[in-house]
């Protein structure tokens, strides 16, 4: 079979750059775009950049841009599923390669967007020179590609972007904008340059939801067969979707989100919003990762076919995690019960390894806020969610009965996992370790009063073999 291609169909303008290629941006952001440019005169075409020095570029320009999104809603009657063929995105650039190729995006006067998911580790300060082509830091490539742009085009009116990340961090648009501040300052840049992002740039504070489980390998041959095309780029997603927008008003009126079908809420205060599905949705999901693994479970919803599992995912986020949220416990419990039910949804295959990536920084936002204003509010520990701690810090040691762990991290996080469990003997040493990783954890967490002792004691269970959800 022939590979997707767009078969003499014209690419749309190029108005969007998009700093990411993986499965969430094309089963979401992409596909949002697709639907608008199909149903409205929008005509916006995504280039999309390769944040980091390995990715599926190459793939994407084998298939000329194009592939399928294979979304799936789970109804009493079964599952109803939905192809749709994505052809939004315009072109690729790889900043490793050619630089310059990627800054004169820069230069593009119709370009408006700027969407990214580099995971939460991506939105990060790290000091570099100006003068290092395709910095390791997103912000600092995104300084560049500003100062190209208003090189170019100065004070010209409408050449301003609108910045969009979707990276799961508290307000991930203001923190990317003073990173880029900080840039500015560092590079001395100029008052004009720092002027135009506080006045002709907007930052806006996001939120994303929807379930990307990626590659359906399962059913790719089906699928593939179905379509008529060798689709590598196929992604299988949930239908539902929402994208929580704060900032600038000015965005609603450039993006007719009217004729997608993911829900766009723009709001005054993303807050309860983000709260509510970074604690609960992605909490649960970054609870369950580890835990799942030691018990030999692949897939999500494999969750609702071991009792013992079903019961801790459920006290974790009913017992544990709810209580730590401002908002009304009906609304909570409802929103809870909707994300049990997407967990469920089966033609997502979605594998607990591919949510396991970078797992450590995703522990520190998702779940270790909740643990500790559950310490704070009960002065005492959320088991649920400790047992779940000492089952990731096992999974870092990168092996389990001899077989090897393969890790994906920041290689800053695997080289001090490789250190601890390999410079440690006892577990209270390697427990006290990880505990004490203040660059890690924003704090020493050997000061909470009884966590080292839990963890160690958990910790042993699980590389003993004894892992037993009912004894906790």
């Amino acid at each position: 079979m022939n590979k997707p291609s767009r078969e003499g169909k014209e690419m749309y303008a190029k108005k969007v750059i998009q700093f990411g290629e993986g499965n969430f941006l094309r089963g979401f952001i992409d596909v949002m775009f697709q639907e608008m440019n199909e149903s409205s005169d929008l005509d916006a075409g995504i280039v999309v950049v390769q944040p980091i020095p390995f990715g599926r570029l190459k793939e994407l320009e084998e298939q000329e841009g194009v592939y399928h999104a294979i979304l799936n809603e789970r109804k009493e009657g079964g599952i109803i599923t939905s192809i749709i063929r994505v052809d939004s995105i315009s072109g690729t650039v790889n900043p490793y390669e050619d630089y310059e190729e990627y800054l004169m995006l820069g230069e593009i006067p119709d370009v408006r967007f700027i969407f990214s998911n580099t995971t939460e580790a991506g939105i990060a300060y790290l000091e570099t020179d100006f003068d290092e082509k395709s910095p390791q830091s997103f912000p600092a490539k995104v300084t560049h590609l500003l100062l190209r742009r208003y090189e170019k085009f100065g004070n010209e009116a409408g050449k301003g972007l609108h910045l969009i990340p979707c990276e799961l961090i508290d307000k991930n648009g203001e923190k990317l904008k003073e990173i880029i501040l900080k840039h500015c300052e560092d590079w001395k840049l100029g008052s004009g340059f720092k002027q135009w992002i506080e006045q002709s740039c907007h930052f806006h504070n996001t939120l994303v939801d929807r379930i990307v489980s990626g590659f359906p390998a399962k059913k790719a041959e089906k699928l593939q067969q179905q379509i008529g095309l060798n689709d590598e780029l196929l992604v299988e997603a949930e239908s539902y979707g929402l994208l929580v927008i704060q900032g600038h008003k000015s965005l609603q009126e450039e993006l007719p989100v009217k004729d997608s079908n993911i829900e766009v809420v723009f709001t005054d205060d993303i807050t309860p919003y983000r709260q509510r599905k970074v604690r609960i949705l992605n909490g649960a999901h970054t609870c369950l990762v580890p835990v799942a693994f030691f018990l030999g479970v692949k897939y999500v919803h494999e969750l609702f076919e071991r009792e013992d599992l079903l019961t801790f995912v459920k006290s974790a986020i009913y017992d544990e995690i709810i209580p730590t949220i401002t908002m009304s416990r009906d609304e909570l419990t409802s929103y809870a019960d909707d994300v049990l039910n997407r967990f469920r949804n089966e033609s997502l295959n979605h594998a607990i390894a591919s949510i396991a990536l970078n797992s450590i920084s995703k522990f520190k936002v998702r779940v270790l806020p909740s643990m500790l204003d559950f310490y704070l509010r009960d002065k005492q520990l959320p088991k649920h969610l400790v047992y779940s701690f000492a089952a990731l810090l096992c999974y870092y040691k990168g092996e389990f009965n001899g077989k090897k762990i393969e890790l994906k991290d920041d290689q800053m996080i695997l080289d001090m996992a490789n250190k601890i469990w390999t410079e440690f003997d006892s577990i209270e040493e390697v427990v006290s370790s990880w505990l004490g990783a203040k660059d890690i954890w924003g704090l020493d967490l050997n000061t909470i009063v009884g966590l080292k002792s839990q963890i160690v004691k958990y910790a042993s269970d699980i590389l003993s073999g004894d892992i037993d959800l009912r004894k906790i």
